[in-house]
């Protein structure tokens, strides 16, 4: 028997008591009987629930209207029913002061009884349900105020599991958010599922059989475990509540799936999106590259053309003349100025050429980084002794192999290893070890010198720009080996160590 079916029967006539008491009874109605105000006061104890008080006016000890106002203070959601066989317009008044649902006069026909009764469950059923309903609405807004903006599908699970376990008062076992439609499937879990629903998560024929269930059928408890599927894409992500004990108000915990199932959509489609802006803009900045690319390479050219002949006329002059002249002269030391400076201006015509020429691929051959590297270090020894530098080569001997063209291989270490050389260090340190599961080859070079600062770190690879001082570079070194790693499929990058210097970072394919 419910609360609502508890009713307080206050009549000190004992035949009209037992009538009452026969009438309600027999409705499903559990009464408990009292024929005077102290009799009603001791029945109505704070550790009885009644859901409504049926009073007579004239009691032999008192009002009724007392003891309906003593308990309507006591208990507000307590309904009254005030019965009289002396009725007149002052009574009525006085029931509507004390809150009375209804004022009956006796004699009373059973019909009637039972009618007022089964409004005022009506009443409280309606009552309820808006309850109900604006609990419902309340809880929905505010997980949907949670969720706005949230672009992490990890962050909506979380936020989806707290709030259901507030919502419902039930132990969560786990929340889990998981793309059906991606493969392979990601899954955010929330708690510690059980071995069997992580197994079953595992297997997309499960996966796929609970999306087509709840596609069909609507948010609903299947195979022990809550679940739904976001709305108008029910294969793209299914959305699995476990609870403990299964929840009282199941429309509740649908609604909030619901919107869990769709914020969770909503965080997916905002990856994809921070994806595609990423690749637009590399894209952009791959085309903005390219057109430079190619301004420089039109540049070096009608610079070969325009500037090579002249060159080498006055460079032959001027050697033609410094063999004429008194070695130990003012004029001899001024050709030999002349020679110097045209050498430097061919060898940035021949810069400006290595960074415009597009590589068809000849002269790739499969190699060995070590091979490259034990023909080319030995260059730079030279240089590294006069600057006190030392070079630690700690790639492997035997190591993998990739295809490339060895010259312009040996170009990218010289340029790397004397940037380091010019940067100060002590010590520069080249190593390699295979990444991207097994495909690719990463050659690091690492210096202890004076460092890139951040804002240079995004230009470094441009064409012409150089931190070095006037007159001591061109630019170009950096921007061409970014061409020929580029050239070989790779990439190159560079960070700044935390103890001080620079790695530079470069990524080749390993040969199939």
């Amino acid at each position: 028997m419910t609360v609502e079916h508890q009713i307080l029967l206050v009549e000190d006539d004992v035949n009209i008591q037992q009538t009452l008491v026969d009438i309600l009874e027999e409705h499903g109605f559990a009464v408990t009987a009292a024929s005077s105000i102290a009799d009603a006061r001791r029945r109505a104890a704070p550790t009885e629930d009644y859901a409504v008080a049926l009073i007579d006016i004239m009691l032999p000890d008192g009002s009724g209207l007392r003891l309906a106002r003593e308990l309507r203070e006591a208990r507000p959601e307590l309904d009254i029913v005030l019965i009289t066989a002396n009725a007149s317009l002052e009574t009525a008044i006085d029931a509507v002061a004390v809150g009375a649902f209804r004022y009956l006069q006796k004699p009373c026909h059973p019909r009637v009884v039972i009618q007022v009764f089964e409004e005022i469950l009506e009443r409280r059923s309606l009552q309820d349900e808006a309850q109900r309903q604006s609990r419902r609405v309340q809880l929905v807004y505010d997980l949907l105020g949670q969720l706005v903006g949230v672009g992490d599908p990890g962050t909506v699970a979380c936020v989806g599991a707290e709030t259901i376990r507030l919502a419902t008062g039930a132990t969560l076992t786990a929340v889990v958010a998981k793309t059906a439609a991606e493969t392979p499937p990601r899954t955010w879990v929330v708690g510690q599922p059980p071995a069997e629903l992580a197994a079953q998560l595992a297997d997309p024929t499960w996966l796929a059989g609970l999306a087509a269930t709840v596609q069909a059928d609507g948010p609903q408890c299947v195979r022990g475990v809550w679940s739904t599927a976001s709305s108008g894409t029910p294969s793209d992500s299914v959305v699995v509540v476990m609870m403990s004990p299964p929840p009282s108000d199941v429309e509740l915990v649908e609604l909030m799936c619901r919107q869990i199932s769709s914020a969770f959509q909503r965080a997916i489609y905002h990856e994809q999106l921070h994806a595609a802006y990423d690749r637009l803009r590399t894209q952009q900045q791959t085309l903005v590259e390219a057109e430079k690319h190619s301004a420089v390479g039109r540049l070096a050219a009608g610079v070969a053309h325009e500037i090579g002949t002249p060159l080498n006329i006055i460079s032959g002059r001027a050697e033609t003349l410094l063999g004429k002249v008194d070695t130990n002269s003012a004029l001899a030391d001024g050709l030999r100025i002349i020679v110097r400076q045209i050498d430097r201006i061919a060898i940035l015509v021949r810069q400006l050429l290595d960074y415009s020429r597009t590589d068809s691929g000849d002269g790739r051959a499969p190699i060995r980084l070590s091979a490259v590297l034990a023909d080319t270090l030995p260059l730079l020894q030279t240089r590294a002794m006069q600057r006190m530098v030392t070079i630690e080569n700690r790639v492997p001997a035997l190591g993998s192999t990739i295809v490339a063209s060895f010259h312009q291989l040996q170009q990218v270490i010289l340029n790397l290893v004397l940037n380091a050389v010019d940067a100060e260090s002590k010590t520069i340190v080249l190593d390699a070890e295979v990444v991207g599961r097994g495909q690719t080859l990463r050659l690091t070079v690492t210096d202890d010198g004076t460092g890139i600062t951040e804002e240079h770190l995004e230009m470094i690879f441009e064409p012409f720009f150089t931190t070095k001082a006037r007159g001591e570079g061109t630019g170009l070194g950096l921007a061409v080996v970014r061409g020929i790693v580029r050239d070989h499929g790779g990439r190159i990058t560079a960070e700044r160590v935390p103890t001080g210097g620079t790695r530079f970072c470069v990524e080749l394919p390993l040969a199939p």
